[in-house]
């Protein structure tokens, strides 16, 4: 008896490990292993950070999840930007406003998961970092790994999946 009380707690625990799922705007976003969704304080204090790098006009949606020194963000907002190329070179110029040599990040076209992003690498105090743009709908989605490898990163796309799939 203790046998089988002690399979079903495991299948239990790892069914609560593979069902870590966040919603945001019309996707729904697996999280990779080992990560957790961040709510609260926490996520509050993230999202007026997006407000004060959006100069204080951020009126989107914003998941974040972290497994110790790792993060992922996904902010969700309407966007004019005609395209995720558009946006990534607009983010691109703006954060080459004060971020110094941020203007050599070069947007690079990716297919990810059936979809196409557009991508940028870069390091923020020494931690490589990756952000995927998607635009769908006419709501930007911008996917942000941090202190992640590019095929951690990678490997996570294909959770970030539409909701009518």
């Amino acid at each position: 008896m203790k046998r089988i009380a002690a399979i079903l707690a495991c299948a239990l625990l790892i069914f609560q490990v593979a069902s870590a799922v966040g919603a945001i705007g019309s996707f729904s976003f697996a999280l990779p292993e080992g990560f957790e969704l961040v709510e609260g304080e926490a996520l509050e204090g993230y999202r007026q950070a997006a407000a004060a790098d959006a100069g204080g006009a951020f009126d989107g949606e914003v998941l974040l999840a972290r497994s110790g020194e790792k993060s992922v963000s996904v902010v969700a907002e309407p966007s004019g930007a005609s395209d995720a190329q558009q946006a990534a070179e607009a983010i691109v110029k703006e954060y080459a406003k004060y971020i110094p040599g941020f203007e050599s990040v070069v947007p690079e076209a990716v297919e990810a998961a059936g979809r196409a992003f557009v991508r940028l690498r870069f390091a923020v105090d020494g931690d490589v970092a990756q952000q995927y743009f998607l635009a769908d709908g006419g709501t930007l989605y911008v996917l942000t790994f941090m202190g992640m490898e590019d095929a951690e990163a990678e490997a996570a796309l294909p959770g970030f999946a539409s909701q009518a799939q």
